[in-house]
Order: structure tokens, then C-alpha cells, then sequence
């Protein structure tokens, strides 16, 4: 079974911290065998890495539309956010890209809620039904049951903007994935659903404080 996680952030996000050697050093310990880098309405540092490492980095995007976060996977450029939650998926579905969406329902993120998700149902690809940063604020089992409802593939992924965040929570496929079989691998694939160490809540504040002071 290959361990892959769909929902990480880097150095070059804002409030991520995780660097090109921490993400090296998971794949030569086996913690992981495919990430997804998604940082925040860019993709440089995903390119720079996949550039380097090949598959085993998916690059991705987490992108903030009008109406909540959207993660695109497998994309091909860099999407511009401030559009709304169709013409986001619209932008990435021209890409060749996966449709993602992170932490739905909840309401301390800029998640997408449930009106703004059943708009965009049918052209979505994977829900994630597990956050390891969700704690109190996730709703697994309604992101889970809309999942089911609706034919999407379910995620489990750590959204780690550091290090000790990653390793916790991802999703177990039986081949390594590709933009093509990424969503039938999740579909008949398994969940490691595991909150991340309760102090890397801390990590996305403390990342943007030391990010703004390096600026």
C-alpha cells in the first residue's frame, strides 16, 4: 500500500513552514510516498520540488475563492484565486487538473459550506472527510456522508504547515497515484484518520510571524 497525503503546505505559503529537505527527508524515511504540496494561490515551490523529485510530489494549490477554499491537484499553472467556487473548478478542469476540496462545513476556516459544495458536486473529484488539523472544528461525518452520497472519493490528509503535522492523517492507495487513477485508487483505498500533535495547531501562526519578519 502506498501512503499518500493530499493536503500539505510549504516554506513558500504564508502561514506553511514545511522546506525542500523535511519533504526529502519523508520520502527516504518512508513516511510517505506521494504529497501533494498545496500551498496558498501558488505553486512555484510544488513545481521547483516535482522538477526535482518527479511523481512523488503532486503539485497543487490550495485556492481561495469567493465562497471557501478548493484545492486543485496535477495542475499545470498557477490559478488565480479570488473567483467564485464554479469558475475556480472551471479554471482547474481546463487545466487537466483534480478537483479537491479541504475542510468542508467548517466555519473557523474559509471552507466551502454545504450550498456552495452542492453546486459544484458533480465536478468534483475528491472530498476530504478527515483533517489532521480539524480537531473540535471538522465534520468528518458529514463530509463523509455528502462523499458517499454523491460518488466523490474520499481523503484523509494532514493539512501539516510543519513538520510535526505530517504523518498523522493521510489516505492508503494500492498502486503509486497518477492525475488519472488517483480517484478510483482513493475509492477502493483506506483512511488514516489521526488528529496531528495537538501543538502544531500552532505552527500556521507562528509561520506567519516568523515569515513576515524574514520578509
Amino acid at each position: 500500500m502506498y501512503k499518500v497525503d493530499l493536503h500539505t503546505h510549504s516554506i513558500i505559503s504564508h502561514d506553511g513552514g514545511i522546506t525542500k529537505k523535511q519533504y526529502k527527508r519523508l520520502f527516504d524515511k518512508k513516511v510517505l510516498d506521494c504529497i501533494a504540496i498545496t500551498d496558498h494561490n501558488q505553486t512555484s515551490f510544488a513545481r521547483s520540488l516535482h522538477d526535482e523529485l518527479g511523481d512523488k510530489i503532486i503539485i497543487g494549490e490550495e485556492i481561495k475563492t469567493l465562497d471557501g477554499d478548493i484545492i486543485g491537484l496535477y495542475l499545470k499553472r498557477t490559478i488565480s484565486p479570488g473567483l467564485s467556487a464554479s469558475e475556480t473548478v472551471a479554471e482547474i478542469k481546463k487545466d487537466g487538473g483534480l478537483v479537491y476540496v479541504p475542510h468542508p462545513f467548517e466555519t473557523i476556516r474559509d471552507s466551502l459550506q454545504e450550498d456552495k459544495l452542492l453546486e459544484i458536486i458533480d465536478k468534483v473529484d475528491v472530498i476530504e472527510v478527515f483533517n489532521g488539523r480539524g480537531f473540535w472544528r471538522g465534520q468528518p461525518d458529514k463530509a463523509a456522508e455528502v462523499s458517499f452520497t454523491h460518488k466523490a472519493a474520499m481523503a484523509s490528509s494532514s493539512d501539516a504547515h510543519c513538520l510535526p503535522g505530517i504523518r498523522s492523517a493521510y489516505s492508503l492507495v494500492e498502486k503509486f497515484p497518477d492525475s488519472k487513477s488517483l480517484v478510483d485508487l482513493l475509492q477502493k483505498g483506506q483512511l488514516r484518520k489521526k488528529h496531528a500533535p495537538f501543538y502544531s495547531l500552532i505552527c500556521p501562526g507562528f509561520n506567519k510571524l516568523k515569515n513576515k519578519l524574514l520578509i
